[in-house]
Order: C-alpha cells, then structure tokens, then sequence
C-alpha cells in the first residue's frame, strides 16, 4: 500500500479527531504512564472493600478545575461501589505543602471535606486500590464540542455533594452581608495568563470594552447601585473603576499587577499566597453565586459556581465567545 493510498485510506475513514485522540494516548503512554489508571495493593486491610485514589493531574490545574475533576471521579466510583477518597498530599499540584521532615500535607482538605470517612493512611494499608488517572476508553470518549449549557447539566446531572470547609463556608456568609444586597450586580472576568495565554481547549475571555458595554445596560435596567467584582487582573480592575460611577466592591487578595505574559500565573507567587489566593478565589467565586444580578466570562470558576451553589440569579448573562 503506497503513501497516497494510506493518506486517502485515513482521510476517509478516519476523522481528524480520532486521529488527534490517538496521538494523545500514544503521548500519554510514551511521557504519562505512571498517571493512567491502575490497580495497587498496600497491605492486607479492608479486603472486602475497593478504595479509588483520586489524584490531581498536574501542577498547573488551579482549585476550582480540580474540584470539576474530582465529582466527576467521585460519580464514577460511587457508580462501581469503590470508595473514593482524594489524595493531594502524594502527588504533585500546586497547592501541595510541606509540614514538616518532608511529609506534606493533603491539599485538597485545605479547601474542601474529604469525600469519604477513610484517611489516606488506612487507604494505604489496604488490600484492593485503584489510582485513578488517564485510560484509553477514557481517551476515545472525551467530547471537544461540548457547549456551555451541555457543561451545566453534565456537571450539575453528577449530582455530588461535597462540602467546603466549615471556616470557609463562615466566612462567606459573614462576608455576604456586608457587600451583597439586592441590588448587586456581580462582574466576573479572569485576564493574566487566561488571555496572554489562551490555554487551549478554555473558553474566551470578552474584552473590558463588551464587558462595560453590558454592564451599562443592566446598571440602566436595574437601578444597579453596587458592583462586587472578581479579576485578578489589576489592569482590568482599573479601567472598571474608571469607567462606571457606582460602588464597585473586590475583596483583598493578591491581585497581580507586573503579570508579563511568560508563563501561568501561579508562578509568580510563593507557595502560602498560591493557597491563600486559592482560598479567595472560592471565597469570592461562592459569592458571585448570591449576586441578584451576574456578568460573566466562563471559566471553571463559572461551572463551578453553577454546579456547586443553588444560584437564583433575577438575570444573567454569559459571554460565551467559543473556546481558544
């Protein structure tokens, strides 16, 4: 079979996709294997019981799409009868902190309740463990065309619960009543390393001149009177100011204002302001989610909010401008 001959063969029957899935997994296999699903024994404890490690899948992910990754994983153990439990602390992500001699500690707790009432230290003193990771039916059924309103129901359809941490959860709602009333037009757009960037496979970030534009138009409609903005990006933050003639509330956090555009933001920061952004960065996303009225690009942070909180929106709006 000559050159042209397999390219006609490929071009008819194999799709461009398919082609793309199987230079991923070939990838996977080749630079990834010790991040694929895979069975494990510890020890002799709990052998009636199966135990699925959900680990992070790298280093660059921020929380909220870890939070994503992880009720999908949990959905998918609780549908084979495994226990899920999430280990931050074995496996590298940018969250991940040293206590002491070396031992690190389990991340994912710093913001969120673990999802069973097992601790790693049982779970690695157990007979059947399964680490989850990438497989290759996994590979073949991922969706590339998956819109904004499909992502919503997926999410909200896996019908997981899992809590955020109680000190948290507190001090949201101490901070609700001090910015949030009924007349609150929530604002939400990411800049930095999402648009110098464009990561791809992410949704679009609208520019500051789309996002005023609508901003106007609701402040008109609904007699807005207080603003409660999320960007870490203190130039956007700035022209916002500058451009609209009512209260605009955002939380203290470190905003970054000499990004350069070389590399992921989280880079920039030292490990402690990574979680303490991180921590912000739910704090203020939740309440986003008990705005009355909401503006918003769409990120992790959005589908996040959408799945994670009752949200009760009057009206809202979504730039969803296609994806990088």
């Amino acid at each position: 079979m000559n050159i042209k001959r397999i390219k006609r063969y490929i071009n008819f029957h194999i799709s461009k996709l398919q082609i793309y899935k199987y230079f991923v997994i070939i990838n996977l296999f080749i630079f990834h294997f010790n991040e694929r699903v895979h069975k494990k024994s510890f020890g002799e404890k709990n052998k009636d019981l199966v135990f699925y490690v959900i680990r992070p899948r790298g280093i660059t992910e921020g929380i909220l799409s870890c939070y994503l990754n992880v009720i999908q994983e949990v959905k998918y153990a609780r549908d084979h009868n495994y226990i899920p439990v999430v280990d931050y602390q074995n496996y590298e992500n940018q969250y991940r902190m040293s206590k002491s001699n070396k031992e690190y500690i389990n991340s994912w707790e710093l913001f969120f309740e673990q999802v069973s009432n097992y601790t790693l230290n049982e779970v690695y003193q157990s007979k059947n463990v399964i680490l989850s990771g990438w497989s290759i039916k996994k590979c073949l059924q991922v969706k590339v065309n998956f819109s904004f309103e499909d992502q919503i129901k997926f999410y909200k359809e896996l019908d997981v619960d899992i809590s955020l941490k109680r000190e948290l959860l507190e001090k949201a709602n101490y901070i609700e009543k001090k910015y949030i009333n009924d007349k609150t037009l929530g604002l939400f757009i990411r800049g930095t390393d999402y648009v110098a960037l464009k990561p791809k496979g992410h949704y679009i970030q609208p520019t500051v001149e789309m996002l005023l534009s609508k901003v106007k138009e609701y402040i008109q409609e609904f007699q807005i009177d207080n603003i409660f903005l999320i960007t870490e990006d203190k130039e956007i933050e700035n022209k916002i100011k500058k451009s609209l003639n009512v209260s605009i509330n955002v939380l203290s956090n470190n905003i970054c204002d000499k990004y350069d555009g070389k590399d992921y933001l989280s880079s920039y920061f030292s490990k402690s302001e990574v979680i303490e952004n991180a921590e912000n960065y739910i704090l203020r996303v939740i309440l986003l989610a008990r705005c009355k009225y909401l503006i918003s690009s769409i990120t992790s942070a959005t589908l996040f909010m959408l799945s994670f909180e009752n949200c009760m929106f009057q009206k809202s709006y979504f730039f969803d401008l296609g994806k990088y």
